[in-house]
């Protein structure tokens, strides 16, 4: 699961690329990079590159024991 909406397509080859090379796609048909192999990390940062960086959750802060004990 990538952190954007993705489309997977596989074809028999593309000019210029070794066998196993996933290429980076935007949807308006701009090719963003090619990755040797998969590995999820690299998916997932160029992923993130291409949306314009990560998207960061904002996590609640653990009670203190100060108001835990109330």
């Amino acid at each position: 699961a990538l952190p954007v909406r993705a489309e997977l397509l596989v074809a028999e080859g593309y000019p210029g690329a070794a066998a196993h090379t996933v290429l980076v796609v935007r949807p308006d048909g701009y090719l963003v990079a090619a990755l040797s192999g998969v590995r999820p990390d690299e998916l997932y940062a160029c992923a993130d590159a291409v949306r314009g960086g990560a998207v960061t959750v904002p996590v609640a802060a653990p009670p203190s024991e100060a108001t835990a004990n109330r």
